[in-house]
Formats: C-alpha cells, sequence, structure tokens
C-alpha cells in the first residue's frame, strides 16, 4: 500500500500518537519502578523474607546502572534498524515482564527454600533483566516524538516520555511503604510483586497489540525526513559514532546529562536509609 506524502506545510499529526506515547510513557514508568522495588522498602524486610544481607539488597538496585552500560550500544543500534522504534519497544516490554515474572518465582516457595541461593539467584535474574531494559526506554525518547508528533507537540512528547521513567521511582516510594510498611509484614512482599507484575502487563499487551514504528503519514517535516533515511543521513551506525566522536559540543552535553541523571539516579535509591538514620 503506498501512501501519498504530504506536502510542505501539509501534514496531519494522527490521533492515535497519544496512544503510542501513553503507551511508551507506561513502560518508561514501570521498568523505573521495578528497577526500584527493592529500595521501596526497608532493608529488614528484605532480609525477613529472603534472608539476604545489605550488600545483596543494594547489589538488586546497583544492576541498573552495571547492566545499562554494555546494553546501550545494542540498544542504540537497534533504534537506527528499520522498524527500530517498534522492535525496541517490543524488547523492553519483554525484558521487563519476564524481570518480573522471574522475580515471582521465589514466592511459589517455602519459607526455607524462598531463602537459598536459587531462590536470590533469580530475584537477581529479574532485575537483571529489567536493568537491560532501561536503554530501551530511554533512548528513543527524543527519536518517538520526531516520528509521531508535529513540531508544535515535539517538546511535550518529548517531556513527557522523559519524565515517566523518573515517575517510576516516585510511585516507588509510596507504592512498597504502603504494602509493606515493615518487617511485621514481611509475608506481603509477595504482593508488591504480583502488583508490578500486573502493572508491567499492561505496556506488554499494547506493545503486542498495537505499535507501529511510524504513523501512516508524516506529521512534520522531520518526520518525512526521517522516513526517507536515517535522520536524512546516509551513515551508518558504526560512521555515525565516528562522526560525533570529534564533535565536542556533542560531549559537552553528554557529560552535562550524566552528571545530572547520575547524581539524581545515585541518591534517590539512598533516601529512605537517610531518612530512617536522619528523621
Amino acid at each position: 500500500l503506498l501512501v501519498p506524502t504530504p506536502q510542505s506545510g501539509d501534514y496531519k499529526p494522527e490521533r492515535r500518537r497519544w496512544y503510542i506515547l501513553a503507551a511508551f510513557s507506561m513502560q518508561a514508568c514501570v521498568q523505573c519502578l521495578v528497577w526500584f522495588t527493592f529500595s521501596s522498602v526497608d532493608e529488614e524486610v528484605t532480609q525477613e523474607y529472603y534472608g539476604i544481607g545489605r550488600g545483596a539488597h543494594d547489589l538488586l538496585l546497583n544492576w541498573g546502572p552495571i547492566i545499562y552500560l554494555p546494553v546501550q550500544p545494542f540498544a542504540s543500534w537497534l533504534l537506527t534498524q528499520p522498524s527500530g522504534l517498534r522492535n525496541t519497544m517490543l524488547a523492553g516490554v519483554g525484558l521487563t515482564f519476564s524481570g518480573t515474572a522471574i522475580r515471582c518465582i521465589p514466592c511459589l516457595f517455602s519459607a526455607a527454600a524462598r531463602q537459598r541461593w536459587f531462590s536470590i539467584g533469580l530475584l537477581h535474574a529479574g532485575q537483571i533483566l529489567n536493568a537491560a531494559a532501561g536503554p530501551m526506554v530511554m533512548g528513543p525518547v527524543s527519536r518517538l516524538s520526531v516520528i509521531w508528533f508535529p513540531e508544535h507537540q515535539r517538546t511535550t512528547g518529548t517531556a513527557i516520555a522523559q519524565t515517566a521513567n523518573g515517575l517510576g521511582s516516585c510511585i516507588g516510594f509510596l507504592l512498597g511503604p504502603f504494602i509493606v510498611p515493615d518487617k511485621q509484614h514481611a509475608s506481603q512482599f509477595s504482593t508488591l510483586l504480583l502488583v508490578e507484575l500486573c502493572m508491567a502487563a499492561v505496556p506488554l499487551i499494547c506493545a503486542l497489540s498495537h505499535f507501529p514504528t511510524q504513523p501512516d503519514s508524516p506529521p512534520s517535516a522531520a518526520a518525512e525526513q526521517y522516513r526517507r533515511g536515517t535522520g536524512g543521513t546516509d551513515l551508518s551506525f558504526l560512521a555515525g559514532l565516528k562522526a560525533i566522536g570529534p564533535n565536542r559540543s556533542f560531549w559537552l552535553v553528554v557529560l552535562c546529562a550524566g552528571i545530572m541523571f547520575g547524581v539524581q539516579s545515585g541518591w534517590s535509591p539512598q533516601l529512605q536509609d537517610l531518612s530512617l538514620i536522619h528523621i
């Protein structure tokens, strides 16, 4: 089916762009929420329920930045391929849902078996899979807004998709203590994991049901240029990396963004422990 290309200034965005944005934002939110799970409850809760110490408790959170580094190049490459946005979304929702499902398996075991090495290994495996989905929700934000939104809404679309990821940790601060307030209610930790599993199923269903890589007709000149080629250039992924290497402005932007998100991501999981010490 050939879709006629709009003439300059005759671009009409589709209404389903808001559905695409909502599905992607939900995935970004859930991915961060799942990453934040074990920092949303007191350390004594996981020690009571799983028998793990502070080191293992902190490692479950630290898998996020650890796995992000090796997966990021692959996520960037995947996004540049044909149907890159759709494939990236499918990979992200699949990893997050698989990770949350695997974390629920030890809940089926007895209290003694739940504290054995294989149960703890399943927790780490679940966190690692969800951590691998991190680059899948942080990288495509600007690409989604360019492909689906007109110029006057592109900033709004980017802001919503970007903010959704941080919203996950905000929800985690409320959801974890609400379901598992203290170690006396440690048995309810399984409920917390099941709630997050159900939440992870929502973007998975959306992505599998309907998540095209681009609209039938471009909503802007930039989107039209993207349809004709990757950003209007003939550079391959590796050639693009070589092209930005000497660009000082690019690395300055990377440094500023890295400091901002690094400080936020490093300190936010520690807020609960710090509040218990000083409040």
